[in-house]
């Protein structure tokens, strides 16, 4: 993406010279944290030359594409209920990975641009919520309480922002 560009998106009602500067400061305090997280993780995550900045999403692991791939094995294991098959719950519990909505109470509200391209990636976590539903339904199927107060305040938590807390 070009540094222009990106800089228009996060602070689209600043001045181009303002909004570059707050770009240049900000990638700066990115590659420190990433480097404190994880030594050279910020070489290997961003990629800056000339105008444009990239992220190398291969060395990337996020939470939300793990979760769905342990969804899509559940959803092509055909049988006529999810929450008891033993194979089905195992892809579930590893897609207990998920940590939570993208973003959860981040706005930028002088950027509307960012905020309608975060509203759409929130919106397409959809299937996350339903994945989190059929394992707390599977935890209570199993009789498996202990565990399922966690699973439903996860899901109930991921969904606050756009519906009242559903009940299981």
């Amino acid at each position: 993406m070009a540094r222009s560009a990106l800089a228009t998106l996060l602070w689209s009602e600043t001045p181009d010279e303002a909004a570059a500067n707050n770009l240049r400061l900000t990638l700066h305090r990115l590659r420190r944290a990433l480097d404190e997280a994880s030594p050279g993780a910020a070489e290997a995550l961003l990629h800056i030359s000339g105008g444009q900045i990239m992220l190398d999403a291969a060395a990337l692991t996020l939470d939300a594409t793990l979760f769905l791939a342990e969804l899509a094995a559940v959803a092509s294991h055909r049988h006529p209920d999810p929450t008891l098959c033993a194979d089905c719950r195992q892809h579930l519990e590893r897609a207990a990975r998920y940590r939570g909505e993208l973003l959860a109470g981040f706005g930028l509200t002088d950027a509307p641009p960012f905020e309608v391209a975060a509203g759409a990636a929130r919106a397409a976590g959809a299937p996350v919520h339903r994945g989190l539903h059929t394992l707390a339904a599977a935890h209570a199927a199993q009789h498996d309480y202990p565990r399922l107060p966690v699973r439903r305040a996860r899901w109930r938590w991921t969904r606050s922002a756009r519906k009242p807390t559903a009940r299981l």
